[in-house]
Parts: structure tokens; sequence; C-alpha cells
């Protein structure tokens, strides 16, 4: 099972165009955008808009107008007038980066990525050193599937913003990927260090550790993802494995119950609870779960044999016996070795 819900964290710079207004813009239009900027920054979206709208009536080539409208219109996820807002900026104004960018951001969202690419891109070369826009490309590149030029974007966020905690996080999670397990923990680990509650890098490190062997240093850090993400099922199911393997079974029957609570149907926690409450000869709750288990996905063959044996310790030898047959008949070959030793054969299928 593997959780990974944070594929792609861009930035947009959503810059409100104050200054440098050009100087043909009349005073009228120049008062309209002021009153604009004011509903904006008071978080009236819809009067800003109807402001900057009225601006852009007396004045149709008032670029920074659209800009603004534009990013309105990003803010409320009404990504196609963005881009219409954002072209016709580019078109009175077309050697302004942060207008090629958000028009990028629009694109991607209306899930027009190649268009989207090049006009990050486009602001990359004409000069704009931002780490945000290389953030954006870099995650666009990450969903197209191209891992090299998104590692190599996430680098130059980095040394651009050596803080940003993200960039760490998406470079070491591509890394992961390669097989670059040193350097992808490594990422993960720098990432924790400039924001501790970044339950993901924790989540995402503590997979590779787990991989490597480390279960103690594995369990801590699940331990630490479920503090910061109490929802974090996964998380949950991942420390009852190891607390199973470290055979702490009453450690490990609470984080399976907590995955399970998260997540009824998780046919893989009832089977690790399970195992864990007949390690402790708790056989009964045991059998209860194998039953619910068997009943989200009735052709494992592990979940009847294991139940058998649970109901060989409570006596229950008739039932023992027909959980074994099923488990041969599915394929099991514990299963068919005991019935073979005993002379008791199994429907086929």
């Amino acid at each position: 099972m593997k959780r990974f819900s944070i594929l792609v964290c861009s930035i947009v710079s959503l810059l409100i165009v104050e200054q440098a207004i050009g100087a043909t813009t009349s005073g009228a239009s120049k008062e309209l955008f002021d009153k604009a900027l004011q509903a904006q920054e008071d978080g009236n979206f819809q009067r800003s808009i109807l402001m900057y709208s009225k601006a852009i009536a007396l004045d149709p080539k008032f670029w920074e107008a659209f800009y603004n409208r534009g990013n309105l219109y990003l803010e409320l996820e009404q990504y196609q007038k963005a881009v219409e807002d954002f072209s016709k900026a580019i078109s009175l104004n077309p050697d302004d980066a942060r207008i090629y960018n958000n028009r990028g951001y629009a694109l991607r969202e209306l899930g027009r990525s190649r268009e989207a690419l090049r006009d990050f891109t486009k602001a990359i070369k004409m000069g704009e050193n931002s780490a945000d826009i290389f953030m954006n490309r870099a995650s666009l590149y990450e969903e197209l599937g191209d891992e090299s030029a998104a590692l190599k974007d996430y680098s130059k966020v980095i040394e651009l913003d050596p803080n940003n905690a993200d960039a760490y996080f998406f470079r070491g999670y591509l890394r992961a990927k390669r097989a670059q397990i040193a350097e992808a923990i490594n990422d993960y680990t720098e990432a924790i260090s400039l924001n501790p509650d970044h339950s993901e890098a924790y989540f995402q490190r503590a997979g590779l550790l787990e991989k490597q062997g480390d279960l103690n240093a594995a369990l801590s850090d699940y331990i630490r993802a479920t503090e910061i993400d109490s929802e974090n099922q996964v998380a949950h199911f991942n420390m009852g494995v190891i607390l199973e393997k470290l055979k702490r079974y009453e450690d490990a029957i609470k984080a399976f119950t907590v995955a399970i609570e998260l997540e009824e149907d998780d046919e893989k926690a009832y089977l690790g609870r399970a195992f864990c409450l007949a390690a402790l000869g708790r056989h009964r709750e045991a059998i209860a779960d194998y039953t619910r288990a068997i009943e989200l996905k009735p052709e494992d063959p592990e979940a009847y044999l294991n139940r058998g044996t649970s109901y060989r310790k409570v006596g229950n030898i008739r039932a023992f016996l027909e959980d074994y047959k099923k488990a041969a008949t599915l394929g099991s070959e514990q299963a068919r070795k005991y019935l073979r030793s005993k002379g008791i054969g199994w429907p086929t299928e």
C-alpha cells in the first residue's frame, strides 16, 4: 500500500501591479484602478473585478487592469477568464514574465499542459529567475513524465531558495523513484529540518528506512507523521506492520485498529490485526477479523489458512478443515501439504 497525495505544490506569483501605470492612462481609469485595488485588498473580489472592468472599458489598453483582473479570476478558479485576461495583457505588454507565469498556471488548471509549459519556459527565458516559476515548471514536467527535467528544475528552485522545503521534498520523491535512496533520504531530511511539520516527508522517509531494514527509525517517522496528520491511514497501517515485525503485538493491534477506523474496508488491516490477536492467543477475536477480511476479499488463500488455524486453536475442527480445503482450492501450498499428509482431498476449481 502506498499513499502519496502531494504530487504538485506549485505556487503562482499573484503580484498586484500598482506602479508604473502607463502615462497614457486617463485619470478616470486610474481612479477606478485604485478603487479596484482597495476592494481587492479588502477581499471584495466581485467589486474589484467590476472596477477593473470599468477601468478597461475606459482604457482598453490598460494592461495592468487586465493582469490584476486575471489574477482575481485565478483566485476564483475561473481559469478560462484568467487566460483571456492574461493573453490580453501579454498582447499589450509582452515583456513581463509574470504574466506568462500566471497564464501558464491557469492553462495548467485547464488541462492544457503543453501550452502551460511553453508559458513557464517563456517566462524563464525572459530572465525571470524566480523560484516560483521554476517550481511551477518542475511540477509540470513531473506531471508530464519528464522526471529528468523536473529534477533539474527542483534543484534550481533549491539554488534560488535554499529554504524551500517542498522543493527538497519533491526532489527526494523523484530520487526515490530512481532508486537513489541515500540521496532521497537526505532530501527528505532537509525538508524536515526546514519544516518540522512536513508530515509527507516523514511518511516518505519512513518508507525508505523500512525498505533498508531500519525498522525503529522507520517506526519513529511513521509515528511523527501520524502526530502531524492523524488521518494518514496508510501511516497507521505501516506502523502496525512494523510493530508486528518487532513482535510488539499489543501496540500493533492499536495501530491496525486506527487504520480500520479510518478505512473500514481495508482488508489488509484486518489481516494484520487478526495475526497479532492470534499471536496473543486471542483466537476468537482473530477469527472475527479474518472473517471480515474474507468478506472483503473472498479469494485470499492466506486469510482462510490463518482463520483455519485459529479455528483449530479453539477446537472447531470442522471449520478448521473447511477453511484449509478452501485455502488449498485457492492455491495455498501449506494447506495442500497438510491435507495430503492426512489423506484429505479438496475441491478443485
